[in-house]
């Protein structure tokens, strides 16, 4: 019988991320595969992005809701791990995969873990700001096998005592799509969403819950920043993380405002194709660390959400200071460099499928043991 692998999404971005590895376990036609779908997906809000995923033709997919309006983040992640056990228990599965340092990642992981099943992280070893970094690193203590993007994430995993045999590095799958993937042309792109700029930056910002009671200042800041650029913006809604109330008001000052246009969700790889045609990216998104590079597309890199990340010279940091925000748009609008990505080349999807293959990945044991290194 084929093996039962579960993917697990819970927001647009890590779909992007890991569907070049669903589609490659389905095209092998040596797996029966399963996406459990939860968190965003299935808020209106954010743009009910499961729609997006259902129109890939995918057969096995499901959904559950872990959120009501209200809930905090650990009644968040105490959902996820009820209707991801109860699923679990229905299929069975014989590996789960989940991405990244989210809410709903952690709750599929500790799921696996507890019910014995193989449990595997995508983009394992990374950092990241906020409250993300502990998840991702719990994470990965629970996690079995550990996928990551460069050198840099896997020495870091082997100094948190993980077994450097249960440990692979494919790169991050998101940059098969910039490098190797079938992207719609921009035109395509600004006919889909009724973008009328020609030329844009392109705004991600995201709240930081361990900042909380400093959100409504750092939005400020920025939507006062970007009104007074007198630029052109793509404005993307932020992830559901506490304090995200506060970045929806601010943006109601976008409304009529027709230098903005403003979207809950843009279909990864619209996005991907907007990214590469921007002038540059302003916010605290991932997508602008991990992605941008390739496109050697400018970044302004606002506060302490990707702290730490491996950074490249397109990318200028700056505080949540208005007259700072300001100073390193025009350093982005002036850059003219190129730069080369450090998340691998692309061939992640090839990569996973033949760590699939391998009898060695089945064979990794579900008892955890801190690796001391001698």
């Amino acid at each position: 019988m084929k093996k039962k692998i579960v993917f697990l999404t819970g927001t647009r971005a890590d779909f992007g991320y890991i569907k070049s590895l669903i589609d490659v376990c389905i095209e092998s036609n040596l797996y029966e595969v399963f996406i459990f779908v939860t968190g965003t997906h299935l808020e209106k809000k954010h743009g009910y992005t499961i729609d997006e995923i259902n129109n890939y033709g995918y057969k096995d997919v499901y959904s559950y809701s872990n959120r009501e309006d209200g809930d905090l983040m650990d009644i968040m992640l105490a959902k996820a791990m009820q209707g991801f056990s109860a699923f679990v228990k229905d299929i069975r599965p014989d590996l789960v995969v989940v991405m990244g340092d989210r809410i709903e990642m952690l709750a599929a992981t500790l799921v696996g873990c507890l019910n014995n099943i193989l449990t595997v992280h995508v983009q394992a070893g990374d950092v990241s700001g906020t409250i993300d970094d502990s998840m991702r690193h719990a994470i990965s203590k629970m996690a079995h096998v550990h996928l990551c993007a460069n050198d840099i994430a896997m020495n870091r995993l082997i100094r948190m005592g993980e077994n450097k045999d249960n440990i692979f590095i494919i790169g991050s799958p998101s940059v098969d799509n910039i490098l190797y993937g079938d992207l719609p042309s921009i035109e395509e792109v600004r006919k889909m969403y009724k973008i009328t700029f020609e030329e844009y930056a392109i705004l991600a910002f995201h709240p930081v819950t361990t900042e909380f009671n400093d959100t409504k200042r750092q939005i400020k800041n920025l939507v006062d920043t970007v009104i007074d650029s007198g630029l052109n913006y793509v404005v993307i809604h932020p992830n559901n993380d506490m304090g995200y109330e506060f970045i929806f008001e601010e943006y109601k000052r976008f409304d009529n405002h027709d230098k903005v246009q403003i979207f809950s969700s843009i279909k990864y790889e619209c996005f991907l194709r907007l990214m590469s045609f921007s002038d540059f990216m302003i916010g605290n998104s991932s997508s602008a660390i991990i992605e941008a590079p390739y496109f050697s597309i400018p970044v302004v890199n606002i506060g302490t959400r990707q702290q730490g990340r491996g950074l490249t010279d397109n990318i200028f940091n700056c505080s949540y200071d208005k007259k700072d925000i300001m100073n390193n748009i025009k350093k982005a609008l002036d850059y003219s460099g190129e730069t080369t990505g450090a998340y691998g080349s692309g061939k992640s999807s090839e990569l996973f499928i033949d760590i699939l293959n391998s009898n060695k990945l089945w064979r990794i044991s579900k008892q955890k043991k801190f690796n001391y290194g001698d």
